[in-house]
């Protein structure tokens, strides 16, 4: 809000609330893809699921700016504030699922599940 000039009111706090529901959606479906890969190494499972949910992350995302797109032109302050916050979490939230959570899964994403099990195996 501070880079709208904007005051936190009833109805910016209502949009906030849908705002982090949104921004939540695309990391934990990449994530989700992520933990589902049964790929080896956490390169190969970061690249399989952008590979098979990357697609429909983007789609989604896009398909819901598109449909907010139209409310940026609006004159009315709860429709242009509706269109303000929801235009910027839905661009943050495809770009952090589509390219920093791969990114941050292929460096420090857990192991897969057998491949402990194993270590840990071996180690005892």
């Amino acid at each position: 809000l501070y880079w709208y000039n904007d005051t936190i009111n009833f109805i910016s706090a209502f949009f906030i609330v849908i705002a982090v529901g949104l921004a939540a959606d695309a990391p934990a479906h990449v994530t989700r893809g992520y933990l589902d890969s049964r790929l080896p190494t956490r390169d190969l499972r970061a690249r399989d699921a952008l590979a098979k949910l990357g697609p429909h992350v983007f789609r989604g995302g896009f398909s819901t700016i598109c449909g907010i797109a139209i409310v940026g032109f609006a004159v009315t302050y709860i429709f242009f504030s509706l269109f303000k916050l929801l235009m910027t979490i839905l661009i943050l939230a495809l770009w952090n699922g589509l390219a920093l959570m791969p990114v941050v899964c292929s460096l420090i994403g857990p192991m897969r599940l057998l491949i402990r099990r194993e270590m840990r195996a071996h180690y005892l």
